[in-house]
C-alpha cells in the first residue's frame, strides 16, 4: 500500500485506520524517518492525500488534513507511525485553547481588580472610622 501526497510524493505505508471520533487518520509509514515526514507532510501536501492498495487502486482520499501532534517511531519494527487531523478540527482546538487561555488571563485580572477595589473599601472605611 502506498499513500500520495498532493505534490504526487509516494509513501509506503504497512496500513492506515480511521479515527472518526477525532477527526484523524492514522498511517503507518515505512522506508521514512520522522524528519522526512516533517519536511514532506506540509499543510500544502497534506491538504489532499490519496491511499492506493496494492493493485494500484485508490483506496481512500483525504482531503483538507494536516499534520497532527503525534508522530512515533516504532524501533523493532522501523514503522513511522503518522496522524493526520481534519484541518477545521484542529484549528478549532486551536481556537478554543487560545479562547480559554485569554479567558483564564481576564479572570485572574478580574480577581486582582476585586481585591484592590476591597482593599480601597477598607482603607477607606479605617479613614472615616469604621472598620
Amino acid at each position: 500500500m502506498k499513500l500520495v501526497l498532493k505534490d504526487n510524493t509516494s509513501i509506503d505505508i504497512e496500513s492506515y485506520e480511521n479515527k472518526e471520533s477525532e477527526s484523524a487518520v492514522v498511517f503507518r509509514c515505512k522506508d521514512i524517518t520522522v524528519s522526512d515526514v516533517i519536511a514532506k507532510f506540509t499543510e500544502a501536501n497534506t491538504a489532499e492525500v490519496d491511499v492506493f492498495n496494492d493493485l494500484e487502486e485508490q483506496v481512500a482520499k483525504y482531503i483538507d488534513y494536516i499534520l497532527g501532534d503525534k508522530i512515533s517511531y516504532e524501533k523493532a519494527s522501523e514503522i513511522v507511525e503518522v496522524t493526520l487531523e481534519f484541518k477545521s478540527t484542529k484549528e478549532a482546538v486551536v481556537d478554543v485553547k487560545s479562547a480559554l487561555q485569554n479567558l483564564q488571563a481576564s479572570s485572574t485580572q478580574n480577581a486582582e481588580d476585586i481585591a484592590a477595589i476591597n482593599d480601597a473599601i477598607a482603607d477607606l472605611a479605617s479613614a472615616i472610622g469604621g472598620e
